[in-house]
């Protein structure tokens, strides 16, 4: 702590190596576990309106409102996004045409 002007002010230069270390750890551990926190808030959210929307269709078809079909279409279209940034070199690539015929004729 240094005095300018007879007022009191406070750098982190005042601070020892070990002490201002603690603090920067401290710190980074707890923007982690905010970031943590939010992502699993933010994941049950996404998890929790994509249950709802297939829990709607059900009804949609289940009264008549529109075809199995259109529903399963607008289910698919929904997860076309959903592993788009995930992996690497294309690890989640889509399957190719024959591999999905070959599936299908299974």
């Amino acid at each position: 702590m240094s005095n300018l002007n007879g007022l009191d002010t406070f750098t982190f230069a005042a601070i020892e190596g070990s002490a201002l270390a603690a603090i920067v750890i401290v710190g980074g551990v707890l923007i982690a576990l905010t970031s943590i926190i939010f992502n699993v808030i933010a994941r049950t959210a996404a998890s929790k309106e994509r249950e709802q929307t297939r829990r709607e269709l059900a009804a949609y078809v289940a009264e008549g409102s529109i075809r199995p079909e259109d529903a399963e279409r607008i289910l698919a279209a929904g997860e076309k996004g959903k592993h788009r940034h995930k992996g690497c070199c294309g690890a989640h690539a889509k399957p190719s045409a024959a591999a999905s015929a070959a599936s299908a004729s299974v």
